[in-house]
């Protein structure tokens, strides 16, 4: 079975068309993926400080989300085209920060190991979704 298309000179691969409009990825912009996420940090750690003075643990857990997509929506905005994209790389970045110390993880703190494990993928998942929304709304004014 040959499934080469350019020997076969259909043009098609198993039947299917080329797709025609091949993109470049969008050009990044890095001053507007690090200013989302020095704000997502400013305002993630500030909501986190604030859920624990007023002893409320929901907004700690909550912070780091409301953060990124704060974070997202800043650098979507700063970049003017594709804030989906740099949406979540301020996700991607609160994750680095959170591997290395910097940030604090949400959730995970007195579960079992692998408890722990699948709380910290899924808040982080959720993280990433929360900044490309903010980055997806900001592309969208």
């Amino acid at each position: 079975m040959n499934l080469d298309p350019d020997r076969t000179g259909s043009g098609t691969l198993l039947g299917m068309p080329r797709a025609r409009d091949e993109r470049p990825a969008p050009q990044l912009q890095p001053t507007a993926i690090i200013g989302g996420l020095l704000l997502a940090v400013v305002v993630g750690l500030g909501l986190i400080t604030l859920g624990a003075s007023a002893g409320a643990p929901a907004l700690g857990l909550v912070a780091p989300i409301i953060g990124c997509a704060c974070g997202g929506f800043l650098a979507g905005t700063r970049a003017r085209t594709a804030g989906l994209y740099h949406g979540a790389f301020v996700g991607a970045g609160w994750i680095g920060l959170e591997a290395f110390g910097v940030v604090p993880t949400a959730a995970g703190q007195g579960l079992a190991t692998l408890q722990e494990t699948l709380a910290i993928i899924v808040i982080d998942v959720l993280l990433i979704i929360a900044a490309m929304c903010g980055g997806f709304a900001a592309s969208r004014n």
